[in-house]
């Protein structure tokens, strides 16, 4: 069919739930939706062997997450602040665009039927007011990209900017420091993992 022009339209609904069983104590669920059409980029032919393909769909983001939070003041000195956050998110991106090789020379953009990111994260922190540390950790336990035609991968195509995206299957980070002269020079430094 002849290519008359992109057009669409679309809501974006997200919700959130906080439940406090106990005082310094929530667990929460929240998701989150999101739209992208096309960008330009993606929808355009350029002379370096970039092909249009017309028929590009709007990507389709579905974002859950589960998790708990632990809030405490005065908990080893007065004054103190602690926290703790452990949450579970699997988020996933229907009519994702992604970029491969066609007849191994030109690239086109294509729509994938969904690539799918899931995973663990643990965060928190202790502020004594003169020294404090906070951290960081993410697993992640699953990536997928599938096509169209049903097939699944835990690795992405040659030359896909999907490459870009596929975080480590584990990071973490620690801050932590000290403050001195009525807080007037803080002293600190960070240290970061990142895995495979």
């Amino acid at each position: 069919p002849e290519f008359t022009g992109y057009s669409g339209s679309g809501v974006s609904p997200s919700a959130s739930v906080t439940v406090t069983p106990l005082p310094g104590w929530q667990l929460y669920a929240q998701y989150q939706s999101g739209i992208r059409p096309p960008s330009l980029r993606e929808t355009s032919q350029t002379r370096y062997e970039q092909v249009f393909n017309p028929y590009l769909d709007a990507e389709q983001a579905s974002n859950w997450e589960f998790g708990t939070n632990f809030l405490k003041n005065d908990w080893l000195l007065p004054g103190d602040k602690a926290r703790l956050k452990v949450a579970y998110f699997d988020n996933t991106t229907n009519n994702y665009v992604g970029r491969a090789y066609e007849n191994w020379s030109d690239m086109v953009f294509f729509n994938y039927d969904h690539v799918r990111f899931k995973g663990i994260e643990i965060s928190g922190g202790y502020d004594a007011g003169w020294a404090f540390v906070d951290f960081g950790f993410n697993y992640y336990t699953g990536f997928e990209a599938c096509l169209k035609d049903g097939e699944c991968m835990d690795y992405t195509l040659q030359a896909d900017y999907l490459t870009n995206q596929i975080p480590p299957d584990f990071t973490a980070s620690v801050t932590a420091g000290m403050r001195f002269w009525d807080d007037r020079i803080t002293v600190g430094g960070r240290l970061t993992y990142m895995g495979q």
